[in-house]
């Protein structure tokens, strides 16, 4: 099923999570919840980054070094 903000260029979806936030090998997890907002990207810009992996369901969104890092998904 495809997801309805696919085709939707430039819409801006809020991340949020506790995971880390230092970029680092090093964990550094806030006390605080954090969040960001990012644009989705456009299919262009998903299939030239993904060619192997995107299957037209996948939403993909980017802001230049702020996203989701390891510890937001809650696993």
């Amino acid at each position: 099923m495809r997801h309805p903000l696919v085709d939707r260029h430039g819409s801006l979806l809020t991340v949020a999570g506790w995971g880390n936030t230092s970029g680092g090998a090093a964990a550094h997890l806030p006390a605080v919840l954090q969040s960001v907002k990012v644009p989705v990207v456009s299919r262009w810009e998903r299939q030239f980054a993904y060619p192997d992996d995107w299957d037209g369901s996948m939403m993909c969104a980017s802001a230049g070094g702020r996203d989701a890092c390891q510890g937001d998904s809650g696993g």
